[in-house]
C-alpha cells in the first residue's frame, strides 16, 4: 500500500474492545484522512519505477517534479 504526504492513516480496533476485536475476523482496522492518493494495490507502472534507483527517487519527489539521471536529483 502505497500513499501520497498529503493522507494520514491511524490504525484501529474494528470493534468496541480488544477482546471483541480479536474475535471479530476483521482486526485492526487502517483509517485514512486527508487530501491525496492511496494505492491499495500499486500499478505495473509503480512496480516498473521501484525496480531502478532513478525510478525509486522519482516516486520519493513531490509531484510534478523531475529526477535528473545526470545529477543525481
Amino acid at each position: 500500500m502505497m500513499r501520497t504526504g498529503g493522507v494520514k492513516f491511524t490504525v484501529r480496533k474494528s470493534s468496541r474492545s480488544w477482546a471483541a476485536t480479536s474475535v471479530s475476523g476483521e482486526g485492526l482496522l487502517q483509517t485514512f484522512s486527508g487530501t491525496g492518493t492511496v494505492w491499495i494495490a500499486p500499478t505495473e507502472e509503480i512496480y516498473k519505477q521501484l525496480s531502478t534507483p532513478q525510478g525509486l527517487a522519482q516516486l520519493a519527489l513531490p509531484p510534478g517534479a523531475m529526477y535528473d539521471r545526470e545529477t543525481g536529483k
